[in-house]
């Protein structure tokens, strides 16, 4: 506990670093994919609906089996964050909601469809508080909360992102096409968390031996 408390202190004390503005960006980058995976079925819904036969009414289901998974990753990934590591965590639910996303674009019918999205929301959700974690972890307590609502401002560019790909691709290249770019984009980002995200420095200290890496 007095490593930790020793770890927090220092960072409380210095100025903002270059690692810290690196955990940051990988973080916002996490939240921006997050959020642009989470939002584009929205987008893809017109085009989507009538080739597997989906009627309007239950959209909003497949919205919902989305945002029960995040909640269910939110939980799950949070505890397993606390025993394996942030860094860990956020690379294995980027992995998953990148691999998941593009299945959507595989999609027959309604059911498939509720299965994809409902475990890429699992990913998302994992993926959000452990990262969330990272940027509080590293951060000064001045510089907390803004840098904490930065991060969380990547959800809402995912969301532009999302739109923005959705006008270039949909219409030349069909609504699945949105959904390999969702998984592409991300997965692209996950040797850049490999490389230079640092691991929680929290759960560093707990480890017998590892205060040394901090």
């Amino acid at each position: 506990m007095t490593a930790r408390y020793e770890v927090t202190a220092e960072l409380d004390r210095a100025s903002l670093s270059s690692l810290q503005l690196v955990v940051l960006i990988l973080c916002f980058l996490v939240a921006t994919f997050d959020g642009m995976d989470a939002q584009i079925i929205a987008f893809a819904a017109p085009w989507m609906m009538p080739d597997l036969g989906i009627e309007e009414g239950s959209l909003g289901i497949v919205f919902a089996a989305a945002t029960i998974g995040m909640a269910f990753g939110a939980v799950i990934f949070g505890y397993l964050g606390d025993l394996f590591g942030r860094k860990r965590i956020v690379v294995i639910t980027v992995v998953m909601f990148s691999i998941f996303t593009p299945l959507a674009g595989l999609a027959s019918n309604l059911n498939e469809l509720l299965v994809i999205r409902f475990v890429t929301g699992i990913g998302m959700g994992g993926a959000l508080p452990n990262a969330v974690t990272l940027v509080a972890e590293y951060s000064a307590q001045r510089q907390r909360r803004m840098m904490v609502s930065v991060m969380y401002m990547g959800f809402a560019a995912g969301g532009i992102l999302g739109s923005l790909a959705a006008k270039v691709l949909i219409e030349p290249f069909g609504w699945q096409s949105i959904f390999y770019f969702g998984g592409v984009a991300p997965l692209l980002l996950v040797p850049f968390l490999l490389r230079y995200m640092p691991e929680s420095m929290h759960y560093l200290v707990r480890q017998v031996g590892q205060d040394r890496r901090v």
